[in-house]
């Protein structure tokens, strides 16, 4: 059993489940908010299944990524985290989705002008969330297209994610077009510390002070809730469902990225080669599980074959 947990085959197990619970998720959240969400009170009806279902699936990934970083120290043994051809191409969707939320602000000049007015002043806040949204765009095309990205470029560059996460999470809790503890709202946030951690992780990369199982756990409680968060909200507002009781789309195909990003990553952690530094018992492990062992020559046959020397 422990070989088994310890051979390759394992983590690609565990990163197909992953992608499916994550479509799971965002599938049961698409579900409730179609047939069971109340727009007038930003709630789910009360009692209903669906929602209640989400809610102990999102739980019991948690717990179940939690076990799954404690034990991947003897068991489970996640590759080196490296930017694969998948990991540069999400990173392209993931500025796109950066640079979206920036045009989106900067689009509504006459709203923008209305808040000067009353201000006196553009909005700190506006300012900074912009301009990190600006800087983790170019954070990720650098990602995407440079060679290589070193230590200090990673950690600054994260710097810039983790900000805009952070103003993001302020700007959204202190929005009282929704309910404070709606589960919309509860959802983004926690979509948005999901994301924060992965952060936090891939800036450890540039450190080289990596931490496999941990950014295995941060990985897969990425990539299930911002795309439970992402996906069903922007498909239920351009269906029309959300339509004028939700304002955090942009902030939703930036996690829609982030999203795509984590999978990236996920899939360079399950599929790639293991560190041999790290752990020299791979290989063994992987050899013993191919191979077929032959008949040894007992003592009678070694006998026989010396008195006939003889």
């Amino acid at each position: 059993m422990i070989e088994l947990l310890k051979s390759r085959r394992a983590l690609r197990i565990y990163f197909v489940v992953t992608v499916c619970v994550a479509a799971l998720c965002a599938l049961l959240r698409t579900l409730s908010t179609v047939f069971f969400f109340d727009a007038d009170i930003g709630y789910y009806k009360s009692g209903a299944f669906l929602p209640i279902l989400l809610n102990l699936l999102l739980v019991i990934s948690v717990i179940g990524a939690a076990f799954v970083c404690l034990i991947s120290k003897k068991c489970l043994l996640p590759a080196k985290a490296t930017d694969t051809r998948a990991i540069r191409i999400s990173a392209v969707i993931t500025s796109l989705g950066f640079l979206a939320y920036l045009v989106s602000n900067l689009w509504d000049l006459p709203l923008l002008w209305d808040v000067i007015q009353i201000y006196g002043k553009v909005p700190t806040v506006f300012i900074l969330i912009n301009l990190a949204a600006l800087l983790s765009a170019v954070y990720f095309l650098l990602i995407a297209f440079a060679r290589e990205t070193g230590g200090a470029l990673r950690v600054v560059g994260t710097v810039f994610v983790l900000v805009f996460m952070a103003l993001s999470i302020s700007d959204t809790y202190f929005d009282s077009t929704i309910a404070m503890n709606s589960p919309i709202k509860m959802l983004l946030h926690f979509a948005l510390l999901s994301a924060m951690l992965l952060a936090v992780n891939e800036a450890r990369i540039g450190l080289g002070s990596e931490k496999a199982g941990f950014h295995l756990f941060s990985t897969t409680i990425a990539l299930i809730f911002t795309g439970a968060s992402s996906i069903p909200s922007i498909v239920c507002y351009l269906t029309g469902q959300l339509d004028g009781v939700y304002s955090y789309l942009f902030c939703d195909i930036v996690l829609l990225g982030i999203a795509v990003f984590s999978a990236a990553r996920l899939a360079s952690l399950c599929f790639g080669r293991a560190d041999d530094a790290e752990h020299p018992d791979l290989e063994e492990i992987e050899e013993i599980e191919y191979y077929e062992p032959t008949e040894e020559p007992t003592e009678d046959t070694d006998t026989q074959s010396t008195d006939e020397l003889s």
